[in-house]
């Protein structure tokens, strides 16, 4: 697979990562081809584009076949991140975590270097990333943070196929992460909808905006549709 080619192993990691944590899934395929945009795939706006941009690089669905999945939890609007547990043919298995930038951020006790190793994560990282942050979000767009860690303990199927135990380790396999990285997306709002928004106020019809985002994030879209 091409991406066992990327530049360096941070590329790496945080391609594997957004490969492998991701909730898409193929409906049909009208020529049989996973790269074609002709086929259909079930997810929401945001995996798609990752999705869309990652398969440029790398067979996904062979390289999900190749590390495939053993336990995930979901992402939801309460806790904004998706973790997923991924095993490759040595057994060896590996924890990945997406979601809102500052909560990925606050799991992660280091951060990957371009090489692979891993520094401790202090004050000047945190503030540099934040400054990146907000740079991005400041052009509306929407951002989501990687990060991993691998297991040294391997999980088994009974303790998978046990709730009880699954969320009792929970906590466990979310904490002292690897912060990876980030990607952003361009998600601009349709071009209706600025003229929408002006004919509810002129109607009378006070508009407010509800959103999961980033704040920053949220009032650049606001203010692109005024």
């Amino acid at each position: 697979c091409k991406v066992e080619q990327m530049r360096t192993a941070l590329h790496h990691g945080l391609l594997q990562a957004a490969i492998l944590n991701s909730r898409i899934t193929m409906l049909h395929s009208a020529t049989g081809d996973a790269n074609d945009d002709s086929e259909g795939l079930s997810g929401d706006a945001t995996e798609l584009g990752l999705y869309r941009f990652c398969r440029q690089l790398v067979d996904i669905e062979e390289y999900r076949r190749e590390y495939p999945k053993i336990m995930e939890i979901p992402f939801n609007s309460a806790h904004k991140w998706q973790m997923s547990v991924h095993t490759d043919v040595s057994g060896n298995q590996t924890v990945f975590v997406k979601g809102a930038p500052e909560r990925v951020l606050n799991k992660c006790s280091s951060y990957m270097i371009e090489n692979g190793d891993s520094l401790a994560l202090d004050e000047t990282f945190r503030r540099s990333f934040e400054q990146g942050l907000t740079t991005l979000a400041k052009r509306g767009e929407r951002v989501l943070a990687f990060s991993m860690k691998p297991l040294s303990m391997p999980l088994s199927l009974e303790q998978l196929n046990d709730s009880a135990y699954r969320d009792s380790i929970k906590s466990e396999l979310l904490s002292d992460l690897i912060f990876l990285g980030a990607i952003s997306l361009a998600d601009p709002p349709r071009k209706e909808v600025p003229a929408a928004i002006e004919e509810c106020r002129t109607a009378g019809i006070k508009v407010v905006m509800v959103t999961g985002d980033f704040p920053v994030t949220a009032a650049s879209i606001a203010k692109q549709v005024g």
